[in-house]
């Protein structure tokens, strides 16, 4: 266990972007204002004292004691001082947010979607700051010894096991946060990943077989719930919003390419030419035959 007295840090570099360290400090005096290019989750597991949080000209002073925990986003300055009496006692994990890409397929985002509804990626949703604090976070206390534990063991699997125990700290943060900011911003935030999150994945893998059955399952929801949140957000259902990205995708290769019609609209997920032609003429007012001849021969007009 690393001790601290004074000014003095200890700099700790991640060598790989799937890196998870585990670290357990004793904090005796005060750690100096620094910052990290990581996502840094501290849990107090014991003492008491104070947190600082500095953005640009605001600082932010919280105290802290036994059993709160602090998630600060990467390159977030801050600092820590303890009680002389109460020397803090730190479980720190540390990890590049790129790593919850490789801990969950592609139809699988709820981990994502998490890192996102507590740091809003969205500049228009974001928070204030890009840290959190949780008072009596006692869920999380079990899961992070279970890691350091693991890590510092170095046990065969190891890594793949903290891999995985991330992913149960994460759910653990998002539920007693989720909690904690029942207040309609809270939700406003959640439901907005979700979205993001599904139009993401839309736009990604349009041409396959999506069905609002597919989306509602990434992110653990029912259909109607799903598709009522959807539309709160967008004003539109899920699978009018994808038919729209695949007849847009349609335009598209109509123009830049020399494809069949019939070629286009399979690309974009689209077995049946009726109902392609249906849906292409209802966005455009013009069969895709009409389409493409009409744009080839007006360079004035205007493209997709």
């Amino acid at each position: 266990m690393a001790t601290h007295t004074g000014d003095r840090v200890n700099t700790i570099t991640l060598s790989t972007k799937d890196d998870i360290i585990l670290q357990k400090h004793r904090i005796t005096d005060a750690v100096s204002l620094h910052n990290h290019e990581f996502v840094e989750i501290a849990y107090i597991a014991e003492g008491r004292g104070f947190h600082g949080v500095a953005e640009d000209a605001d600082r932010q002073v919280s105290p802290i004691q036994k059993g709160d925990l602090i998630m600060l986003n990467s390159h977030i300055s801050h600092w820590y001082s303890a009680d002389r009496e109460s020397p803090l006692i730190i479980y720190n994990c540390i990890f590049d947010s790129n790593i919850l890409n490789y801990s969950s397929e592609a139809n699988d985002n709820f981990v994502n979607i998490i890192y996102n509804f507590l740091f809003p990626q969205n500049p228009a949703s974001m928070q204030t700051d890009q840290f959190i604090l949780i008072h009596n976070a006692l869920c999380v206390s079990g899961i992070l010894k279970e890691m350091f534990d693991e890590y510092t063991n170095a046990m065969d699997g190891y890594i793949q096991a903290n891999r995985a125990n991330l992913i149960r700290l994460l759910i653990a943060i998002f539920r007693q946060y989720k909690n904690m900011r029942s207040s309609k911003l809270g939700n406003t935030n959640y439901y907005q990943s979700i979205v993001e999150s599904s139009i993401a994945f839309m736009q990604e893998y349009y041409a396959q077989n999506i069905t609002c059955q597919t989306l509602s399952s990434r992110v653990y929801l029912s259909d109607g719930y799903f598709n009522k949140i959807f539309k709160k957000i967008t004003g539109e259902s899920p699978i009018h919003f994808l038919q729209s990205i695949r007849i847009t995708k349609a335009a598209e290769l109509l123009l830049s390419t020399s494809l069949p019609i019939a070629t286009v609209a399979s690309r974009v997920g689209y077995a049946d030419m009726k109902y392609f032609y249906e849906i292409f003429k209802r966005q455009y007012g013009l069969t895709p035959k009409q389409y493409r001849d009409q744009m080839l021969n007006s360079p004035q007009a205007s493209r997709p």
